[in-house]
């Protein structure tokens, strides 16, 4: 589930052209400015091997340069077992066209599980707005409110 990188320290006014320059942060840590090797970096949870230590994190932020499309800089999330919410993709599956209002949402969950993606398949619901509470969700996990309302519409089919 964690993929490994292994980091460097960075000073933060130099430049290493065959490095990413990346950031680990959290609640309760101190702003760890690193280097990291790996230049097919995606978003997901990784295991940052930094001065003798791993840092279990979720990719939070990719910046690409505008003119050639490479990585300019990464920021890792340090998970927190406390403090375990986070923001998980929901995947679509359906025939027919959509309109996404919520393409993702936040859970609780126990940080050991941490599911990719909240897969939904909408072909059974025809002409029908979906509402968060609707979907299904691992066992392990629980959804947070959104914003103002209790229960969002997720996605309107037609």
């Amino acid at each position: 589930m964690f993929k490994k990188i292994t980091s460097t320290q960075r000073k933060i006014n130099k430049k290493n052209k065959c490095k990413i320059p990346a950031i680990i942060y959290g609640k309760k840590i101190k702003n760890i400015n690193i280097y990291i090797k790996n230049k097919k970096i995606k978003y997901g949870f990784y295991k940052i091997y930094y001065k003798k230590k791993f840092f279990k994190s979720v990719l939070k932020n990719i910046q690409y340069n505008p003119i050639n499309n490479k990585i300019i800089h990464v920021d890792f999330y340090k998970i927190n077992k406390k403090q375990n919410i986070l923001e998980i993709p929901i995947k679509i599956k359906c025939k027919k066209k959509t309109n996404y209002i919520l393409n993702k949402t936040r859970i609780k969950l126990i940080c050991k599980k941490i599911p990719k993606n909240i897969k939904i398949n909408l072909n059974k619901y025809a002409n029908k707005n979906i509402r968060i509470n609707q979907i299904k969700i691992p066992k392990y996990t629980k959804l947070i409110k959104q914003n103002i309302e209790e229960n969002p519409i997720i996605i309107s089919k037609y």
